[in-house]
């Protein structure tokens, strides 16, 4: 995969004594416990051949300095999750990420909607003709993008590890 491909977490885990059912109960509790509205998340809920997978959300804010001026972006992030269980083990992919910039500190709304890659460099670097401030600018942004991405993943990879573990309480 090259450095423009997608930032995407994956991960096969074993889970001993545990049926590919009991697992995709135990993932959607995971998506239940973790999501402020688990129903408009979970886009896929099959349980009886373990398969589910939504789109959570986050909040991002960065200072951007580029094209001679600092601005405070924010927005939301939305991250694909996906987990697929099979008798004893499960595997899950987190990502593509997909960045929307809703406001700045100036006022003015800029919308621009884009993935977050696994390039070190701001995609725009290579459209765009620019000084190397703009160019330094836009590349601390991008890698404090890429940061809470990775902050945020790790969090749910740790939280869903967690609850493979547990036993699902409810009716199967």
């Amino acid at each position: 995969q090259g450095s423009d491909s997608l930032l995407i977490y994956t991960g096969i885990a074993t889970v001993d004594s545990s049926t590919h059912k009991e697992l995709a109960l135990r993932a959607r509790q995971w998506f239940s416990d973790n999501f402020k509205n688990p129903k408009d998340v979970l886009q896929i809920n099959d349980i009886d051949n373990g398969e589910l997978s939504g789109n959570g959300s986050f909040r991002y804010s960065a200072t951007l300095k580029a094209y001679g001026i600092t601005q405070a972006t924010a927005g939301f992030i939305t991250v694909k999750i996906s987990v697929w269980t099979k008798d004893n083990k499960y595997k899950f992919e987190i990502g593509p990420f997909s960045v929307e910039t809703i406001q700045s500190s100036y006022g003015g709304s800029n919308n621009n909607s884009f993935y977050i890659t696994k390039s070190d460099t701001h995609p725009s670097i290579a459209l765009v003709k620019m000084n190397n401030k703009t160019k330094d600018g836009l590349n601390e942004w991008w890698t404090e993008m890429k940061k809470q991405c990775d902050a945020e993943a790790k969090s749910l990879m740790q939280s869903l590890q967690k609850a493979m573990q547990k036993t699902y309480k409810g009716d199967l």
